[in-house]
């Protein structure tokens, strides 16, 4: 299974974290890498928490790096955090290729946690906020602690567990793997908002209202995103940057019919970095979030 979804990522690697992509970044966070066979030494993560750009092992003093940190094992980077972290993004990504049951990333964490800020997000959002936070902790004025992000990851990875058997393979050719457990039985878990799916799949039959990748992804200065929509609806469409500011407002509270629909998302204003389309159908009867990369 590791195999096969590495295979997938390529060249690109599986990243955690936020890579540098402005020359202006240079030597100011760092974020971490995979390829390959990568992931084989790099588990187990036993050690405490942290954000990513400490490199803390018991018995010696933290070593700070500030760039990318490719292929670590687990004897010289040890860091619970980023072990979840990595296991979401590969569990997301496995579902996307349909290794794993689609729509794992569109399911939502709620443990019904007054002020919990990562209630009601799906597992996607969650993983882009957390990889934000851990990776550009000091511009979020010490809002979350890395332990806060860890239980909740934790808890995600930990819903679906269970030992792998020949009874959980659908297929191994290609690589199919069933679910073991239901939404619905797990207390701190919704299913899907109605509508939301992900679209990685030629296969996998589309929901009602749907935000696509935008294309292309990266892009400078301009990109597009194309949305469908089963029934006429009011449209919000809106990008934030990684702090959660409101950057652009593509559509306002518009009415649209049902079809097809595209939009340019012009950044020529805004500076290299990572941003967030989300569309709201309706007042909130759905809503879907796109990340998206901007390299100048």
């Amino acid at each position: 299974i590791r195999d096969s979804v590495m295979a997938r990522y390529g060249k690109n690697g599986l990243i955690i974290g936020i890579k540098q992509i402005n020359a202006s970044d240079i030597k100011k966070y760092g974020w971490i890498k995979f390829d390959k066979g990568g992931p084989a030494k790099f588990f187990p993560q036993s050690g405490d928490a942290q954000f990513f750009d400490s490199i803390r092992l018991f018995h010696k003093a933290t070593k700070v790096f500030v760039k990318e940190l490719k292929n670590p094992t687990f004897k010289k980077y040890s860091n619970h955090l980023a072990g979840e972290l990595f296991t979401l993004e590969f569990n997301i990504a496995s579902s996307s290729y349909g290794i794993f049951p689609f729509g794992f990333g569109d399911i939502v964490y709620d443990d019904g946690e007054p002020n919990n800020m990562y209630n009601e997000k799906t597992f996607q959002e969650v993983l882009d906020h957390a990889d934000s936070v851990a990776t550009l902790w000091s511009s979020f004025s010490g809002t979350e602690t890395a332990k806060q992000i860890d239980t909740v990851i934790s808890r995600i990875n930990r819903a679906f567990y269970s030992p792998i058997t020949e009874q959980n393979f659908t297929s191994k050719s290609p690589l199919i793997l069933d679910g073991v457990r239901r939404v619905a039985d797990v207390s701190y878990l919704l299913p899907p908002r109605k509508g939301t799916s992900q679209r990685f799949n030629a296969q996998f039959i589309p929901s009602q209202f749907e935000l696509y990748q935008n294309y292309p992804n990266p892009f400078n200065p301009s990109t597009t995103l194309n949305f469908s929509l089963s029934d006429n609806a009011i449209i919000d469409l809106k990008v934030y940057n990684i702090l959660g500011q409101e950057v652009a407002t593509l559509i306002n509270n518009e009415s649209l019919e049902s079809g097809d629909h595209s939009v340019v998302f012009d950044a020529s204003h805004l500076s290299t970095g990572v941003y967030f389309a989300r569309m709201i159908v309706n007042g909130h009867q759905h809503s879907s979030m796109r990340k998206m990369l901007l390299v100048k």
